[in-house]
């Protein structure tokens, strides 16, 4: 490598995130529509704020989130759904969600982003897939699989991830044309949440293979008039990304209101339970 009279250092590009810029590349060619607005999400940040889990950590706004997707999902389950050529659409029932975690490699001094499938997210409730999530990040791992018992899968990954990238890409799009193989390998919702290391508002885009993707972006208080008082709120940033390929507009935008109302509520929380800690008294945001 030619030599510069500055100082610059060159690392290697992970395994892990060849295979992701495969995955994304093949969202390119989606015909996708972009729903950009902000919720009122108050009443849960205050939760968050003040509650702890069993460990005494903050609980995961991504594993609420996640929650919320699968709850919505379930009343509008066409909405949880792949195209099968160019005249059929598999609906599934399990909705399984992609995240972006951060996770422990041996050999790495940082955690690496990777991305973390939270299966049947639509049977569980929010605290389990807080768990579930906090495994996820605190385990150490050598390759792209989370569970030990799947190690046929686990060397799968691996070869997959040592071919060349031309290879790669053309594999996937042979494997993305089956709707199963594409639920198994890339779930069926997308969610990010890197919007949320924002101290204030913003609204991430994401280009992604998945025909649904929630990308959260930050929050910033704004006044509203609450029955007929004017207030303070909170309000979270946010933009869908909707396959409109598969789902018409009508149906995208019936199922964002019940995700949107179940958020302002506080769907699944009780926010009755005392409180762990006062709100902002050593408070660590936690995605």
């Amino acid at each position: 490598m030619r030599k510069y009279n500055y100082k610059y250092e060159v690392r290697n590009i992970t395994k892990t995130k060849q295979a992701e810029i495969d995955f994304i590349s093949l969202g390119r060619n989606k015909n996708n529509i972009s729903a950009i607005g902000v919720i009122d999400v108050t009443e849960v940040r205050n939760y968050f704020r003040s509650h702890l889990d069993e460990y005494g950590k903050p609980y995961s706004f991504t594993g609420y989130i996640a929650y919320l997707l699968g709850q919505a999902i379930k009343e509008h389950p066409h909405i949880n759904a792949y195209m099968k050529g160019r005249k059929k659409i598999i609906i599934f029932e399990d909705v399984d969600i992609v995240a972006i975690v951060e996770r422990q490699f041996e050999g790495y001094e940082r955690p690496i982003p990777t991305a973390y499938t939270i299966r049947a997210a639509q049977k569980k409730h929010w605290k389990e897939i807080h768990k579930e999530i906090r495994n996820a990040q605190t385990r150490k791992a050598k390759g792209l699989q989370y569970d030990d018992k799947k190690k046929k899968q686990a060397r799968r990954v691996k070869m997959f991830t040592k071919m060349p990238g031309w290879l790669r890409r053309i594999l996937l799009k042979k494997a993305m044309r089956n709707p199963h193989q594409k639920k198994q390998f890339n779930g069926t919702i997308g969610l990010t949440s890197i919007g949320m290391f924002l101290q204030e508002g913003g609204n991430p885009i994401a280009v992604t293979p998945h025909v649904v993707s929630f990308q959260v972006g930050g929050t910033d208080w704004q006044p509203r008039f609450i029955n007929g008082e004017l207030k303070n709120r909170e309000f979270l940033h946010a933009c869908f990304s909707i396959d409109h390929n598969v789902i018409d507009g009508a149906d995208a935008a019936r199922f964002i209101a019940t995700f949107r109302q179940m958020f302002t509520k506080g769907h699944g929380i009780d926010l009755s339970e005392p409180c762990d800690i006062l709100p902002n008294e050593g408070y660590v945001e936690e995605l």
